[in-house]
Parts: C-alpha cells; sequence; structure tokens
C-alpha cells in the first residue's frame, strides 16, 4: 500500500511494538534493525534489498593504531555517537564514544575523526564513503 510520509510515520506510530528500536513515537533510524524492521512493517517492495544495504556491519575496514585492521560496527550507530557527543555532552554521550575513542587510539573528538582508515583516509571520509554506498545499494 502507498503511503505518504505522514502516513507512513504516523502507520509506524501505531505499531511501534513492531520495532526492535523506537524513540520519541518512530524508528531509531539510525538503527540499523529498527530501519529494517520499519520497512519490514510498511511491506517496502525493496526491503530485502534495503535490508541487506543497512544491514552489513561495515563495507570498509578501519585502521586502527591501537587495535589493528578492525571492521566498522555500523556507520550510522558511530555517526550518531559522535552526533550525541557534541550536541548532548552528557554522561551516557560520553560512554559511548569512549569505546569509539579507545578503538582507534584517539583522546577526543577531532583526533577521532582524524583517525587513519583503510586507503588512507580518515575514519570521518570512511564513513561518508560507507553511508553513501549503503544508500547506493539500498537503492538498486
Amino acid at each position: 500500500m502507498g503511503r505518504n510520509q505522514t502516513q507512513a510515520l504516523r502507520f509506524l506510530g501505531s505499531n511501534l511494538s513492531s520495532i526492535s528500536s523506537k524513540s520519541h513515537g518512530e524508528p531509531n533510524w539510525f538503527v540499523p534493525a529498527a530501519t529494517i524492521d520499519a520497512a519490514d512493517l510498511l511491506n517496502v517492495p525493496n526491503r530485502a534489498t534495503i535490508a541487506a544495504a543497512i544491514g552489513v556491519s561495515s563495507i570498509h575496514s578501519t585502521v586502527s593504531p591501537s587495535a589493528g585492521v578492525q571492521a566498522n560496527a555500523s556507520p550510522p550507530q558511530e555517526v550518531q555517537a559522535v552526533r550525541n557527543y557534541i550536541a548532548h555532552r552528557g554522561r551516557n554521550a560520553a560512554k559511548r564514544i569512549d569505546s569509539l575513542m579507545i578503538a582507534h587510539g584517539a583522546s577526543n573528538v577531532l583526533e577521532l575523526l582524524d583517525s587513519p582508515a583503510a586507503g588512507g583516509i580518515r575514519l570521518f571520509e570512511s564513513w561518508i564513503y560507507d553511508l553513501l554506498d549503503m544508500a547506493n545499494f539500498a537503492t538498486r
């Protein structure tokens, strides 16, 4: 069934029990599982393609000085952690970003964003490429 944005959000809001991660009456869009749940619930025709694209834990590997080569946990969740730390500066936001900084050998957010990633690029650039790849794959 075709829905516009308002109708889709209203439908999701009335069926939140089927969404694995939610907040303020909507799925937590930065959590891949919640987005996949929403696509399933809305019966989006290309939901399998979307799920495959955004459910990937990593498209690029990240090179960490302290931990060697590792996979990015989830670019949307990592970006959200940085965003929340900058926007809120709360204890929970700091806890979430601490693990990222430790994994990348960074002592502050700027070092984290500038930390090396695979292919000689920086972590922030890696996230951009990962998100672009996810969007590209999801819309095929």
